[in-house]
């Protein structure tokens, strides 16, 4: 049993480590310069000069290049340099280190150790010139590869020139998580810093390495430990004081896995498990995890032999986990074999048959019959399930539709007596038959009805059209819609044909009508080729007032038009008024009676006397007769002029 790893101990900690910045401290521990430059023969063999700088990959650059001189015979090694610590650095991220060394040997025998022409380079060349220089940096180095809270030593050469120098780091941070919840006998610790772990209190523990910042503990369950995190001897930071961990090592959860479900193959099992806020159910192998629960309980699906053991994975609400697993004999179900997959012609059915016994039958599409007719294109499953055990077996099979001809013997036909038209119901099947009696491809339709096609195709599928043919029927309009008025009739033509037919139910030609209301008339003429003409006509009835005043008559005596009269209907009687005056102003006609303007009118006289050629002008008062007392009115106006002809 283990308790969930938050970190996985390698990697993790060597990249958290990486993550914490550190204190450290570089000094020089000595200049060395070989027996390879010539000697100037004076006094001591070389006189050597050497500069060291260094940076890192925080915030240090350039730091030392203190000029250090040694007059000397070489091998010469010095370490009495004054300038020993180099870099002090305290809480930086950095890690590694570039270090430069500049030196070379000074011929000038006045220029002693520390003046400012001996830290200086010259090259000129003679008895007094400088010789052997050199000015190489190195490739950068990470100093927190190498233990901590140690001094580790590093040597660097160019040419006949060392420098050798030492370093010593440690973390900045120096922390420790506590409590801490170990699970069965294993507790994983968690700390930060240069450090190393003690038991102060308690029994039977141990660590795996008590330098790791996150080591294991082994411990006894039931029992709680002391820890000390405390610096390692030889850190640069000494004065702080160690820390308290407190460790309690409590038991694993007890899974009890379970199951109460028929023990059968491919049936579903309903898992039970106790004592987690978490469950992992896995089949086959622990690793192979089919889904995660926060009750205790599970169902797996479809489960057979090789699916087994199940595994269940606990952890409780301390973190502490623990697995067991189940194993069992699994019944079989029934054997099902619903056939091969199959295809049907559309429009009919396949048969599935799952057999009968002492079963009950669930199929996908919800029948529960030991044989379905399905008619589409899917999937079909079928659990069967003996009554006996509870346990089911199942079957699959497809069923496809043949892909559907094409039989379209076109839209229904409109001809006449004496055409003909060639139905084609076309090739690549293999049989016809039309509802004639027909058996070829094709059939030559004279006759007015109904005619179909049965056709079989080269899947063995049956399919049928039907068209239907009836006369050409030609439709128009028997006149353009006309009104009359209320009580008048109208005389209606029809069309030539053999026979005809009014929607009124009158079968002459013609007919004489006198309708009271607005009224559309159709007719429909049978013509010798079995087509008819239809026409119709609307009659509209004019109730309201509808009269004319011309403007112009001829009373000379020839019986046309030798009156001025108006023509019309819906005139008021009461308080009617028409007076014609002639160009003077003078009053030559004068009525109060309508029937009179509608009968008898002007005769083109006053008092006796015909009037002479010319236009007069007319003035007409009354009302309509519609009820609402509406001004009489003619264009608009109750006035006009009238032109008197002879």
């Amino acid at each position: 049993m283990k308790r969930i790893l938050l970190l996985a101990t390698a990697l993790v900690s060597f990249d958290m480590l990486y993550s914490q910045n550190v204190n450290y401290t570089v000094e020089i521990v000595e200049y060395y310069a070989a027996d390879g430059c010539p000697s100037d023969g004076f006094g001591f063999d070389e006189e050597v000069t050497w500069k060291c700088y260094m940076s890192d990959d925080g915030s240090v650059t350039n730091a030392g290049g203190f000029c250090e001189a040694e007059n000397n015979n070489v091998p010469m090694n010095y370490t009495s340099h004054s300038n020993v610590v180099i870099i002090n650095e305290t809480n930086t991220p950095a890690s590694n280190l570039t270090v430069q060394l500049e030196a070379w040997e000074d011929d000038d025998l006045s220029n002693a150790p520390g003046s400012a022409d001996r830290c200086s380079y010259n090259g000129g060349g003679g008895l007094n010139g400088d010789d052997c220089y050199v000015n190489q940096t190195f490739t950068p180095f990470d100093f927190r590869l190498d233990p901590h809270c140690q001094w580790n030593v590093y040597s660097f050469n160019a040419g006949d020139f060392r420098v050798t120098i030492k370093v010593k780091w440690e973390y900045s941070d120096f922390t420790a998580v506590t409590p801490i919840t170990g699970c069965g006998s294993l507790a994983e610790l968690s700390a930060q810093g240069s450090g190393e772990w003690s038991i102060v209190t308690g029994t039977g523990g141990s660590f795996t390495n008590q330098f790791d910042t996150n080591a294991v503990m082994n411990g006894v369950v039931g029992n709680t430990y002391q820890l000390n995190w405390s610096y390692l001897s030889g850190c640069i930071t000494t004065t702080t004081p160690p820390i308290n961990v407190d460790v309690n090592m409590l038991a694993d959860p007890i899974p009890s896995l379970a199951t109460s479900s028929n023990l059968c193959e491919n049936g579903n099992l309903i898992f039970t498990a106790n004592n987690g806020v978490s469950y992992d159910w896995a089949t086959g192998t622990q690793g192979n995890t089919v889904s995660t629960t926060s009750n205790g309980l599970d169902t797996i699906f479809n489960v057979t032999s090789g699916d087994l053991p199940i595994y269940v994975t606990v952890t409780d609400a301390n973190g502490c986990i623990a697995t067991e697993s189940w194993s069992s004999t699994l019944t079989a179900g029934p054997p099902v074999d619903l056939g091969n997959d199959t295809t049907i012609c559309a429009g009919t059915t396949a048969t599935l048959d799952a057999f009968s016994g002492l079963f009950s039958y669930s199929w996908n599409n919800g029948e529960t019959a030991s044989i379905i007719f399905p008619s589409s294109a899917s999937e079909y499953i079928v659990e069967v399930t003996d009554l006996a055990s509870g346990c089911a077996g199942y079957d699959t099979v497809s069923v496809s539709l043949y892909p559907e001809s094409l039989l379209f013997l076109g839209y229904d036909v409109e001809f006449c007596i004496g055409d003909t038209v060639v139905l084609d119901a076309q090739p690549g099947f293999t049989s016809y038959t039309w509802s004639d009696g027909s058996a070829n491809q094709t059939n030559t339709i004279t006759d007015f009805g109904e005619i179909s096609v049965t056709i079989v195709d080269t899947n063995s599928c049956v399919l049928q059209d039907t068209i239907n043919f009836s006369p050409i029927y030609t439709y128009y309009s028997l006149y353009i819609d006309t009104t009359i008025f209320l009580g008048n009739s109208i005389t209606l033509e029809g069309p030539n044909g053999v026979s005809h037919l009014w929607n009124n139910g009158l079968t002459t030609q013609d007919i004489t009508m006198s309708p009271i209301d607005d009224t559309t008339y159709i007719v429909a003429a049978l013509q010798a080729n079995g087509c008819y003409d239809v026409a119709d006509v609307n009659v509209f009835i004019n109730e309201e007032l509808n009269f004319f005043i011309p403007n112009l008559f001829t009373p000379n005596g020839d019986q046309t038009n030798d009156l001025f009269l108006m023509y019309g209907n819906g005139i008021s009687p009461d308080n009617f008024n028409f007076t014609i005056f002639n160009r003077w102003g003078e009053i030559v006609f004068e009525t109060t009676d309508v029937n009179n303007m509608l009968s008898t009118g002007w005769d083109g006289t006053a008092n006796g006397q015909q009037q002479p050629v010319g236009t007069y002008v007319w003035v007409m008062t009354g009302f309509q007769e519609d009820n609402d007392n509406t001004p009489l009115q003619f264009a608009g106006k109750n006035t006009g002029t009238i032109l008197l002809k002879r």
